[in-house]
């Protein structure tokens, strides 16, 4: 089973949502509580604090406690630890961006994974979501998804008026898997919980695109 999650940010207790140490236990429990080492965890950037000796011990001494295969998506706070063995060897495979088909309710779904939110990801207007992180779900990621609603309102009227062709056959979708998300809650979540979420989200907002 695939999961996903960004923004960890284990050992960060200068900053991020005034996290203390507590919180990295929390996330320990949360994880553990849900995941098996049989599933594949995609990690979307910031796993924690890194750098010296004594941060990345600390780092792979909670990562290493976490179940399930993982994958990394190169995160913005990620590079200097990744320059420690240590660190690198808990992942299965360390990338700056990946593509891949999860399965919801026997539909197969494209999935873009990047750190960063973007405007244009491959097969954006073909049914395929892109999962991010980074903004931690502040000001700049209202912005982000306000610019992804008119976005979508535009493709709407474009099709309303070439209705006999349908250039843009689907609208883009983009989702915050930060670890911070309330509904994320420091737990990686498969597809299927995060598309029943944002249908509840579109749901309580209104919207049923």
């Amino acid at each position: 089973m695939y999961r996903y999650i960004a923004d960890l940010h284990i050992g960060c207790t200068n900053s991020f949502e005034h996290r203390t140490l507590e919180h990295d236990e929390i996330l320990v429990k949360n994880w553990n509580s849900v995941v098996n080492n049989n599933d594949t965890t995609f990690i979307l950037g910031d796993i924690g604090r890194c750098g010296n000796n004594k941060d990345n011990e600390y780092l792979c001494s909670v990562i290493s406690r976490l179940k399930s295969k993982k994958i990394l998506v190169v995160g913005n706070h990620d590079e200097s630890g990744l320059k420690d063995y240590r660190v690198k060897q808990l992942f299965e495979t360390v990338v700056d961006y990946f593509e891949l088909t999860d399965n919801y309710n026997g539909i197969n779904q494209k999935l873009v994974l990047s750190h960063y939110p973007i405007f244009s990801w491959n097969g954006c207007y073909k049914d395929t979501v892109l999962l991010y992180g980074h903004t931690h779900g502040n000001f700049d990621d209202t912005i982000y998804q306000d610019s992804l609603e008119k976005l979508r309102y535009k493709v709407r009227q474009l099709n309303i008026e070439n209705k006999e062709v349908k250039k843009f056959k689907n609208l883009p979708y983009a989702y915050n898997v930060g670890a911070m998300m309330g509904w994320i809650n420091y737990c990686p979540r498969t597809w299927e919980e995060i598309k029943k979420d944002q249908i509840f989200v579109r749901k309580v907002e209104g919207r049923n695109e």
